[in-house]
């Protein structure tokens, strides 16, 4: 059994951060349960609930299949609806007949604000496609005051600012060539987050191999020993 949040693996254990919020909003995060062995999955206890002291506040809106087949998935979904303000906190356990990783628990948090920090990346636009070095910008606000912002491409974090107007580099290369997930968070005075992300396509044209065309000597001259002989060559392409 293997369990996914936004494509990333949930370590048994670990914490899924939910953020902050404004209270009355809420929040839905996507738990993909994954098959990865030979035989099939089975879950045990459903229907599945969150446990803890505000399970009120971070409960199961979906419930996963029971039974999953080697090499496919399930998935269920937890809301984070926070009612006042402060942190909170909970716990989901998926038992199954995987004994290693039964129960798979999984721990949950988020915290509640009535007035949140805000972030939009405001360069480049979402799915803009980008064919060189890449400048990211994000505006950012917040009424306990701005930390810092950090960027993120594809869940690694890139650049960390501490100062408006909040910007990060990337230099892809061909290499990069496809879809990527850009995102920006922001951390208020009190710890709080609030992110926002966009997607870009990578488009870098590799670059050009060199070459290099002897034109003179051709082959077969005799030269004498001692002598000083001009050589000339082409050139064709750029170094990579």
């Amino acid at each position: 059994i293997s369990i996914k949040v936004g494509g990333k693996v949930i370590i048994q254990g670990n914490t899924v951060d939910f953020g902050s919020l404004k209270t009355g909003d809420t929040l839905d995060k996507t738990f993909v349960i994954e098959n990865t062995g030979q035989a099939t999955l089975t879950l045990h206890g459903l229907p599945l609930a969150t446990t803890g002291t505000h399970k009120t506040e971070l409960k199961v809106l979906t419930q996963p299949e029971s039974s999953i087949a080697a090499a496919n998935s399930t998935n269920f979904k937890i809301r984070f609806a926070p009612t006042a303000e402060g942190q909170k906190t909970a716990s989901v356990s998926i038992s199954s007949n995987d004994t290693d990783k039964s129960p798979y628990v999984i721990n949950l948090k988020g915290s509640a604000i009535s007035d949140p920090p805000t972030v939009e990346i405001t360069a480049p636009p979402n799915n803009a496609t980008v064919t060189g070095v890449v400048d990211i910008k994000a505006s950012a606000s917040a009424s306990r005051g701005v930390q810092y912002v950090k960027f993120y491409i594809d869940g690694t974090l890139k650049c960390t600012d501490y100062s408006a107007a909040y910007s990060c580099q990337w230099t892809p290369t061909d290499k990069d060539n496809g879809w990527h997930t850009v995102k920006a968070e922001v951390t208020d005075g009190g710890n709080n987050t609030a992110s926002d992300s966009i997607d870009v396509f990578v488009d870098i044209t590799p670059a050009q191999q060199p070459e290099i065309d002897i034109t003179y000597p051709v082959g077969g001259e005799e030269w004498p020993v001692g002598s000083k002989q001009n050589i000339s060559w082409t050139t064709i392409g750029t170094t990579g």
